[in-house]
């Protein structure tokens, strides 16, 4: 089974509607609708005009880290990596089999591929992931530490069946992960 996670970066524009599964991030329903909706920036950072989408989103399944968003129809908690946050579990991978205690790294697409693991995905496909906007990631110590998880999470998912994709050589991930050869 594939599946797509959806982001807000120019690669997005590639992405097209097709049979498989979405998941989206924070206000992905203010660019394009996705079945799973995956929370999990601090809600302190998110405006209220992300909030307003949020909130009017309509997935399938709407999964958050913290309760504030349990009012959310078919809200789903996830835990990442035991509850235990902090930098030095960033990017561990020791619990990638568990879903009640996910890795995580400094980016929701990275959670979000997980996700995609966990749902059962043989294929992984990185549509609008291209740490272009996102100011977080243009701070340059947080980069390279993402770019470094995602090639270490595309290695482990190898080892277990599983393929992780980007959908653009646009995206900085294309450095450590092939670009899909199968565009929409």
């Amino acid at each position: 089974m594939t599946f797509k996670i959806l982001s807000y970066g120019p690669s997005l524009a590639s992405y097209k509607q097709d049979k498989w599964p979405t998941i989206g991030m924070n206000h992905i329903f203010q660019f394009q609708p996705v079945d799973y909706l995956l929370v999990i920036d601090n809600f302190r950072l998110i405006t209220q005009q992300q909030f307003t989408t949020i909130c009017q989103s309509t997935p399938k399944k709407f999964f958050a880290r913290s309760e504030v968003w349990n009012f959310m129809q078919n809200y789903n908690q996830i835990t990442l990596f035991d509850g235990k946050m902090s930098l030095e579990n960033m990017g561990n991978l020791s619990t990638i089999d568990n879903p009640k205690s996910m890795p995580y790294s400094n980016n929701t697409p990275f959670v979000a591929a997980i996700m995609a693991y966990h749902m059962g995905a043989k294929t992984i496909v990185l549509y609008g992931v291209d740490f272009e906007d996102d100011l977080i990631l243009r701070c340059p110590n947080l980069l390279p530490g993402a770019i470094n998880d995602f090639k270490a999470l595309s290695e482990l998912l190898d080892t277990r069946g599983c393929k992780l994709y980007v959908s653009s050589n646009k995206s900085r991930l294309s450095q450590v992960l092939p670009v899909y050869p199968n565009y929409n």
